[in-house]
C-alpha cells in the first residue's frame, strides 16, 4: 500500500497540484485498477533528471507505483499510461440513458428525441479526448459514487444549458465540465469521496483543493477548451463570494461555472430528499428557491422553469415526510434561533479584530443567512405562534407550507455549518496576539457542537 500520507492534508495545495509529482493516491488507483485491467505505461517514466524509472510497455504494479511517487517526473503519470479499456462514447451515452431513468424530477427534460441528439452529440465529443476517457474510466471503477453523481450533474447541466438556449460550444464546455467537475477526488484522500460532514480543520483544506487540482488536470489534457478547467475550478464558487477556493464573487464567475454549481447543489438535495417519493420534486425547488441569490439570475430562472415545466403530481401519494411535523420542527426552531445569534456575534466580533482575507466572505455570508432566516420566518415570533397552532392540523395547505420549511431550515442548517468553516479558518490563522481571542472563539464553536449533538 502506497503511503497515503497527503500534501494537502499538511496544507500544501502547491505540492498536490504540480504536475511533476507522481500523486501517491492516483498512482494508488491505477496500481489497483492493473489487478483487473492493464495499466501499461505508454512510453518511459523519467524523473526530473531525465533518469528512466520505468520503460515503455511496463504495467503499473503497485511495486512500480511506489516508485514513481518517490520521485518528481518530468511528465504527469496520466499523460504516460494506456488502460486496456475505457469508457467509450457509447457506453457513457448508454449509462446515461439508464442514469436518467432514476431522475423522475426531469424526466421530460431528459427523455426525449431533441435532448437524446443532444446527448449523442456531447459523447461524440467527448471521445476525442483520450486522457478524458481514462480519467472517467478510473473514475467510474474506483469512485463509482462520485462518477454517477458526476453523470448526474452533466445530465442536469446540458439540460439547463439548453433551456438557456446557449449554443453548441458552450453547452459543450458546460456538458465536459459538469462530467469532471469532481475528477480531482482521484488525487484526494479516498475517505474524503464519501464525506459529508464532521471535516477537520486538515480535512477541509484538503476538499477545497480538488477543483484546483481537477484544472491542473484538464489544462493539460490538448485541446480541451481553456473554459472547461476554468469552470470546473469555480464550480463550488458562489456569487456572493462564500464558496471556495477563492471566494471569488459574481463578477468573477463565468456562466458555465455557476451552471455546473446549480446543477451540483440539485443533485445534492436530490440525494437529500429522493426518499420522499412524490414530495422530493418540490422540497427540490424549495431548496434552489431559498438560494435563488447564489447563482447568475439568469442560470436560477432557467433551473427553476425546468424544474416547473417537470413538475410532479400536484397532490402527492402519501403522507407527508416525518420531517415536516410541526412539533419537530418547533424543536428546531428553538434551537436554531440562538446558535445563529450566537454565531452572529462571534463572526462581528472576528470580522472586527481581525483582518482576514476572508472577513468579506463571512461578511456576505451573515448577510444570506439573514436573508434566509427571514424567509423561513426563524426570528419572528408568529412564526413560532403558527407553528404551535398547526401541531394537530390536516389541512393540505398548512402541510404544504410545513413540508417548505423543513426544507428551509435544512438549508439554513446548511448555511451555518458553512459558516461554521469560514470561521475555522480565520481562526486556524490567527496570529500570535490574538491567542486569547483564538481560544474563546474555539470554546463558543465547540458549545454549539455539543448542544447540536446533544438535540
Amino acid at each position: 500500500m502506497i503511503d497515503a500520507t497527503h500534501p494537502l492534508l499538511t496544507r500544501n495545495t502547491d505540492k498536490a497540484a504540480s504536475e511533476e509529482d507522481g500523486n501517491p493516491i492516483f498512482c494508488q488507483h491505477l496500481s489497483d485498477l492493473n489487478e483487473t485491467q492493464n495499466v501499461v505505461l505508454s512510453e518511459d517514466i523519467r524523473d526530473e533528471d531525465g533518469t528512466v524509472l520505468l520503460k515503455k510497455g511496463e504495467n503499473l504494479t503497485e511495486r512500480r507505483a511506489q516508485m514513481i511517487v518517490k520521485h518528481r517526473l518530468v511528465k504527469p503519470i496520466e499523460q504516460c499510461i494506456q488502460l486496456e479499456k475505457t469508457y467509450g462514447p457509447n457506453q457513457l451515452f448508454k449509462f446515461m440513458k439508464r442514469m436518467r431513468a432514476s431522475v423522475p424530477t426531469l424526466h421530460k427534460a431528459l427523455n426525449n428525441e431533441m435532448f437524446d441528439a443532444a446527448l449523442k452529440s456531447m459523447c461524440s465529443y467527448y471521445n476525442k479526448f483520450p486522457l478524458l476517457k481514462q480519467n472517467i474510466t478510473v473514475l467510474a471503477i474506483r469512485l463509482p459514487a462520485i462518477y454517477n453523481n458526476s453523470v448526474f450533474t452533466a445530465l442536469a447541466a446540458l439540460a439547463i444549458a439548453r433551456q438557456m438556449k446557449l449554443d453548441q460550444k458552450e453547452q459543450r464546455v458546460v456538458f465536459m465540465a459538469a462530467l469532471l467537475h469532481d475528477c480531482g477526488f482521484l488525487y484526494l484522500p479516498p475517505h474524503l469521496a464519501n464525506k459529508t460532514h464532521n471535516f477537520s480543520a486538515e480535512e477541509w483544506h484538503c476538499l477545497m483543493a480538488h477543483p484546483i487540482v481537477a484544472k491542473r488536470f484538464l489544462d493539460s489534457v490538448p485541446d480541451l477548451p481553456k473554459e472547461v478547467g476554468n469552470a470546473v475550478l469555480d464550480h463550488h464558487e458562489r456569487t456572493d463570494g462564500t464558496g471556495y477556493p477563492s471566494q471569488k464573487f459574481g463578477d468573477s464567475l463565468s456562466r458555465a461555472s455557476q451552471i455546473i454549481a446549480i446543477a451540483d447543489d440539485m443533485v445534492t438535495a436530490f440525494h437529500a430528499y429522493k426518499q420522499y417519493g412524490d414530495y422530493t420534486h418540490r422540497m427540490i425547488l424549495s431548496a434552489l428557491k431559498l438560494n435563488d441569490k447564489l447563482h447568475f439570475e439568469q442560470v436560477y430562472k432557467a433551473t427553476a422553469t425546468l424544474f416547473r415545466n417537470n413538475k410532479a403530481n400536484d397532490k402527492p401519494n402519501g403522507s407527508a415526510p416525518e420531517q415536516a411535523s410541526a412539533p419537530l420542527l418547533l424543536e428546531r426552531h428553538k434551537a436554531m434561533q440562538p446558535k445563529f445569534e450566537t454565531m452572529r456575534t462571534l463572526a462581528r466580533q472576528l470580522i472586527a479584530q481581525t483582518k482576514h482575507p476572508l472577513n468579506r466572505s463571512i461578511a456576505s455570508m451573515l448577510g444570506r443567512l439573514a436573508m434566509s432566516i427571514v424567509r423561513a420566518g426563524i426570528m419572528q415570533e408568529e412564526h413560532e405562534t403558527w407553528l404551535t397552532g398547526v401541531v394537530e392540523s390536516t389541512s393540505p395547505e398548512d402541510l404544504d407550507q410545513l413540508l417548505e420549511t423543513s426544507v428551509m431550515y435544512d438549508q439554513v442548517d446548511a448555511q451555518l455549518k458553512h459558516l461554521n468553516n469560514l470561521l475555522s479558518r480565520v481562526l486556524d490563522d490567527m496570529p500570535a496576539d490574538l491567542q486569547a481571542l483564538r481560544e474563546s472563539s474555539l470554546n463558543t464553536l465547540q458549545s454549539l457542537h455539543a448542544s447540536t449533538d446533544a438535540q
